[in-house]
């Protein structure tokens, strides 16, 4: 098995470092060709994983503290093709890998450490004041004492569309290729710190802007 050392840094840009592998796929229990990724969390919090997919991320699932989790890579990715992986872990800043190119039939692995190194502030959460004609959003109530980060389930995976700070109210884009896709669509939000809560099914079309209350506790 080769190795090379793969940096992960803050998403405001200091650096961590960590350990990345390409190894084989022998293991694999699903579709052979699928690629895979193997995340080693050495932290005292579980981490949330994404795929780095632009503006929104894809949520590809969490690792438990001091645990190591193979995850699916979605189908859609093509051979050869250069990823970002971002890893949030619980009551932290988002840390992101370097590219990491994908091979069919190949796992890649990341390890995230216990430490931070340097501690850059996070840019501002973005904001979406005046709608344009057409845009599909969500405004999201936060009611808790915690941040929530906000998805929009889409097929196998979940897409991050952003985060709401305790006790504010932001509105936020829905993607256009999800609205083309799909007619309906589930909220979900994750409090940092607690589990998943979910939405009823909503309604989607073209320039709606929907609406989701964040109860103060419970589900």
């Amino acid at each position: 098995m080769s190795m090379t050392m793969k940096g992960l840094t803050m998403a405001g840009g200091a650096a961590l470092m960590a350990l990345a592998s390409f190894g084989s796929a022998a293991a694999q229990q699903m579709n052979h060709n699928a690629p895979t990724l193997t995340v080693d969390n050495a932290r005292d919090v579980p981490v949330t994983v994404y795929l780095d997919r632009g503006i929104f991320d894809t949520r590809l699932g969490t690792v438990p503290a001091h645990e190591v989790e193979k995850l699916n890579l979605p189908g859609s990715l093509e051979d050869g093709e250069d990823i970002q992986v971002f890893v949030h872990p619980e009551g932290g800043l988002d840390l992101a890998t370097q590219d990491l190119q994908v091979r069919m039939g190949q796992n890649l692995d990341i390890y995230v450490p216990n430490n931070d190194v340097g501690y850059v502030p996070p840019p501002p959460a973005p904001t979406i004041p005046n709608p344009g004609e057409g845009t599909t959003t969500v405004t999201v109530q936060n009611n808790r004492a915690v941040p929530v980060t906000v998805f929009i389930e889409h097929g196998e995976f979940d897409t991050r569309i952003g985060t709401v700070p305790a006790d504010k109210e932001i509105t936020l884009l829905i993607p256009e290729w999800i609205v083309q896709q799909q007619s309906t669509a589930e909220i979900f939000v994750h409090p940092e710190g607690e589990g998943d809560l979910g939405s009823w099914s909503l309604e989607l079309s073209k320039g709606a802007h929907l609406f989701v209350k964040v109860p103060v506790s419970g589900s």
